[in-house]
């Protein structure tokens, strides 16, 4: 079987190689330099069985090298391994991924702690401390139970997971205590500490600094055995 790619000449772009794909579904040409427009398009040849995947040397890894293809490089990608070597693997139950998000349908409704995303994770809220008038509130507490549909190829609990669910007790704290609707993340940094496996996980949302329209926020992620698995600090700014 033919390689999928095809030198077209120069793409007129700071002397970036233009390629174009034989594949029947891969209609245009994609410069070398936009290298996640070509790795959708590689991808897509590859699932239509019209040539195969390069992946050449000396690039970054994760990238489909479509000048590998001249090169007779043929090797795909090593698969996602663990600390140990081996190829993780996580058991996902289908009725329970279903009946979450049948529930997280059933019970969403837009607004702070209630909005889809919130049920999906099934999120239980606390704010701290407690008994005090809302504008006095200095911690909220999001916990969630994790599972196996919420991993990684490693067979830990996602990355993007771990941000959003900081992101949300950071947000949740802000609007309880400045009543406020229409905050916005300006910008996060997230830490990774340590891998998350199943188990209930809480966010702790706090302040660093109340401003009148920029806020300063942190929140820590804790597993179930409250050891500290990631960091993140953000800025907000208020509406007005």
């Amino acid at each position: 079987m033919g390689t999928p790619w095809v030198r077209t000449g120069p793409s007129g772009r700071r002397g970036a190689a233009q390629f174009a794909c034989r594949g029947t579904d891969c209609r245009a040409g994609v410069p070398r330099e936009s290298r996640y427009r070509h790795s959708l398009t590689a991808w897509r040849c590859l699932a239509a069985g019209e040539g195969r995947l390069t992946w050449g040397p000396g690039r970054r890894s994760g990238w489909p090298d479509p000048c590998g293809a001249e090169r007779g490089d043929d090797r795909l990608p090593p698969r996602a391994t663990t600390s140990g070597g081996t190829v993780a693997e996580s058991k996902i139950d289908g009725d329970a991924v279903r009946s979450r998000v049948e529930t997280a349908l059933a019970t969403n409704a837009p607004g702070f702690e209630t909005f889809f995303l919130a049920r999906l994770l099934d999120a239980s809220f606390r704010y701290l401390p407690e008994g005090v008038a809302d504008s006095d509130v200095e911690v909220c507490l999001v916990s969630f139970p994790v599972a196996p549909f919420l991993f990684n190829p490693q067979g830990t609990l996602h990355g993007g997971i771990i941000a959003m669910a900081m992101d949300i007790s950071m947000g949740h704290l802000l609007n309880k205590a400045t009543g406020a609707t229409g905050t916005a993340t300006i910008e996060m940094k997230t830490q990774y500490m340590r891998p998350i496996g199943v188990g209930t996980a809480t966010c702790e949302g706090r302040f660093l600094r109340r401003g009148r329209t920029m806020c300063f926020m942190e929140s820590r992620l804790f597993d179930e055995a409250e050891r500290l698995c990631a960091h993140a600090t953000s800025t907000w700014k208020l509406p007005g």
